[in-house]
């Protein structure tokens, strides 16, 4: 009779089995999809890896099974290209996106992180996948919603610009109409009124770069001529006057004249509207140096 004690090697055993059952657990009760692939085939799958995807763990355990099929067609080049790559044993992410297509057609928009590990003694591959399409499309909505009141900032602005073109029109209009009466050349009035007209067209030249996502239309100009020619005409009619001081060698600009022509219009309107009892506006033009952290 021999008698073995064999007390340790069943610890081991209870131990082994007791880290299988945990590890069983972990894998089945993840909320988060996981998978293990060997020799480009998986080898294990998650019941949430089944959920995910709509196919089940016979599907995906096939050896006829082509995890391509799953990959939409704008991520399909990108997947070859790292399968290639991980062949060639080259440097890949361990953690990247794509879009796959679930059994029913659905598109969804997973993150994988990869590991290397160890399977029955062999490499192999190790992921967990979340689902990142719900958080994806609450960032697309809050973007739209985003781009939505950008919209609707510049909307204001642009009635803003347009209502203080349709008061200097009114007002030249008003003038016409008390110098006719009194048999005086409108000639003057209605050359502002053409300048009015062209300074709209300007502003909805600016709407179609906008709606066209377009450049600005830039180019070397000088501001002391825009300014000069701006202020007195943007007064005309009030009770307000203005001053206009200007450096003798005041630099040409990089500009888009109908933009900077409407941003000066709008402060010299607002500076006026200041003053309903009238008063003196002052315009100084000068060459600054900006440094850094000005």
């Amino acid at each position: 009779v021999f008698i073995r004690d064999i007390s340790f090697r069943k610890q081991m055993e209870k131990a082994v089995a007791n880290s299988e059952t945990n590890f069983r657990q972990i894998v089945e009760k993840s909320s988060n999809a996981i998978y293990v692939r060997q020799d480009d085939l998986f080898v294990l799958v998650n019941p949430a890896l089944e959920r995910l995807l709509e196919y089940n763990s016979e599907e995906l355990l096939d050896k006829k099974f082509d995890f391509l099929k799953i990959i939409e067609k704008d991520s399909k080049e990108f997947i070859r290209e790292r399968i290639e790559k991980r062949r060639k044993r080259k440097l890949i992410n361990k953690q990247f996106q794509f879009t796959a297509r679930t059994k029913s057609g659905k598109i969804l928009e997973l993150e994988i992180n990869t590991s290397k590990i160890f399977w029955n003694g062999r490499p192999a591959s190790l992921g967990i996948i979340r689902d990142l399409t719900r958080s994806k499309r609450i960032q697309e909505e809050s973007f739209k919603a985003e781009k939505l009141d950008s919209i609707g900032v510049l909307a204001g602005g642009i009635a803003h610009d347009f209502n203080n073109i349709l008061s200097i029109m009114l007002g030249n209009v008003q003038l016409m109409k008390i110098k006719i009466d009194a048999g005086e050349d409108i000639g003057k009035f209605l050359n502002r009124l053409e300048e009015t007209i062209t300074r709209a067209t300007g502003l909805t030249q600016q709407l179609l770069t906008f709606s066209k996502g377009g450049e600005p239309v830039v180019e070397v100009a000088s501001i002391k001529d825009l300014i000069e020619e701006l202020v007195p005409f943007t007064l005309t009619g009030s009770n307000v006057i203005s001053e206009i001081t200007t450096e003798d060698d005041l630099h040409l600009v990089e500009m888009d004249q109908n933009q900077i022509s409407q941003v000066l219009t709008n402060i010299i309107i607002n500076a006026k509207q200041a003053m309903p009892s009238g008063g003196t506006i002052y315009v100084d033009a000068m060459n600054v140096i900006v440094e850094s952290g000005d």
